[in-house]
């Protein structure tokens, strides 16, 4: 077991740039929105994120989303998932959804990471909508207040992606 983690430690730290700097992230669609800068109450509310990765294969997956607000909106605890585009299937080696806090307080992070053994990994050229978070549906209450969607620093990579 040990000998196992040492091996995926390497890999993910020799193998950094590979990992993660191969992909783009970025914000596909939301359900429940009325119009482009106000979400619904009431409703489930789910941001969906496109992974598009360049020409090459590669080794893993780092990626994390942080959704805070600034002026006190809450919600319904951050859920993190998959499409099913990306997951144990290309990753054999590990494959996580871990909530964690960036701020210390509360679980306000969602980090994604996956490392191949044998699989595919990430494809060349893969595009597509690979991750959602869910927060909804949010109290009338919470109307005026702000939502904030933003990549996170997430370990072991530690870089920020948009």
């Amino acid at each position: 077991m040990k000998l196992r983690f040492f091996v995926l430690l390497s890999i993910m730290v020799l193998g950094g740039y590979g990992m993660v700097g191969a992909q783009s992230l970025s914000l596909d669609h939301t359900d429940g929105l009325i119009d482009a800068d106000h979400l619904d109450t009431g409703v489930p509310v789910t941001f969906y994120i496109r992974v598009t990765g360049d020409d090459d294969t590669h080794s893993g997956i780092t990626n994390g989303f942080r959704v805070y607000s600034d002026d006190g909106a809450v919600w319904n605890p951050l859920v993190g998932d998959t499409t099913g585009t990306l997951g144990r299937t290309q990753f054999d080696g590990l494959f996580y959804i871990n909530k964690f806090s960036i701020t210390g307080s509360g679980a306000d992070t969602v980090g994604f990471s996956g490392a191949r053994f044998f699989e595919s990994g990430l494809p060349a050229n893969f595009d597509d909508v690979a991750y959602t978070l869910d927060i909804g549906p949010i109290a009338e209450s919470e109307i005026g207040k702000t939502i904030c969607l933003d990549s996170a620093y997430f370990p072991p990579s530690g870089v920020w992606k948009w």
